[in-house]
C-alpha cells in the first residue's frame, strides 16, 4: 500500500516538472513580417485620341513674292520706220568710235540742234537706261526701237525769259556704256507776239510751234540710227 502511493507520487511530480520546463522554454515561434502596405498609385490617363483634321494641320509655308524693282517694267518699244523723204538737205553724222551713224536735217522749220555724248554705265544720270537730264520732266520716258536697237526717249522742257527749250534724248546701251543723242529747240512766247497761241517756232513772226510733229521729226532722225558693218 505504501509502495503504491510512493509510485503515484512520484508519477505526479514527474507529470508536473515536464509541465513547467514546457512553460518557462516555450519552442520559438517563428516571426513572420508583417507584408509591407500596399502603395497607392494613381492610374496614368490613357493618351488622347489624335483627331487632327485639314482645318488643324499647320498652314503651308507662305511663299514669297519677288519685290518689283522700281522701272523694271518698262513698256514695250515702239518701232520707228523712215516715213519722210531724205533729200539733200539731210547729212549723216558718223561714229568712228562706236561705229554708228544716223542722218540729220540741216534745214526746216523744227530742224534742232543736237549733240551726242558716250555716257559711262554708272553715270548717275542714267535711270534705267534713261537719261535724266533737264529742268523739268514734260512726259515719262517711251522705248523706241530701231533695227533692233531700243532707244529710252525722255523729254523735258524748261521756260525763261519768254522762251520754252525743248530738250529731247536718245539713249542706247553700247557695252559698258551709253550712246546718247540729245537734241533741243527753242520755242518763242507767242503773247509777246501777239500771237493767238502760247509758243511760236520763232521770235518775229505767229507760226504755231506743233510739238507733236517736232516730236514726229525726231524720231524720224532717230529711225536713220544704224551700226554700220
Amino acid at each position: 500500500m505504501t509502495i503504491s502511493k510512493t509510485l503515484t507520487t512520484a508519477l505526479i511530480l514527474t507529470a508536473l516538472m515536464g509541465i513547467g520546463c514546457v512553460g518557462r522554454n516555450p519552442a520559438p515561434i517563428p516571426i513572420v513580417p508583417a507584408p509591407a502596405p500596399a502603395q497607392k498609385t494613381q492610374p496614368t490617363p490613357a493618351p488622347a485620341a489624335s483627331t487632327s483634321t485639314a482645318s488643324e494641320a499647320p498652314p503651308p509655308s507662305p511663299t514669297s513674292t519677288p519685290a518689283e524693282t522700281p522701272g523694271a517694267a518698262a513698256p514695250s518699244a515702239t518701232v520707228l520706220t523712215t516715213t519722210i523723204t531724205i533729200d539733200e538737205t539731210w547729212q549723216t553724222y558718223s561714229n568712228a568710235a562706236l561705229n554708228f551713224e544716223f542722218k540729220w536735217p540741216t534745214r526746216g522749220r523744227y530742224a534742232p540742234n543736237w549733240e551726242v555724248r558716250i555716257i559711262s554705265e554708272g553715270d548717275s544720270r542714267m535711270k534705267d537706261g534713261c537719261l535724266a537730264e533737264g529742268a523739268a520732266e514734260s512726259r515719262p520716258p517711251v522705248r523706241v526701237g530701231v533695227g533692233g536697237v531700243e532707244f529710252c526717249h525722255s523729254s523735258y522742257s524748261e521756260g525763261a525769259a519768254g522762251t520754252r527749250v525743248f530738250t529731247d534724248h536718245y539713249a542706247t546701251k553700247n557695252g559698258s556704256r551709253y550712246v546718247a543723242i540729245s537734241f533741243t529747240k527753242e520755242g518763242y512766247s507767242g503773247s509777246a507776239l501777239g500771237c493767238s497761241f502760247d509758243l511760236s517756232v520763232n521770235a518775229t513772226t505767229c507760226i504755231q510751234f506743233d510739238e507733236p510733229a517736232y516730236l514726229a521729226l525726231l524720231d524720224q532722225i532717230v529711225s536713220t540710227f544704224r551700226y554700220k558693218e
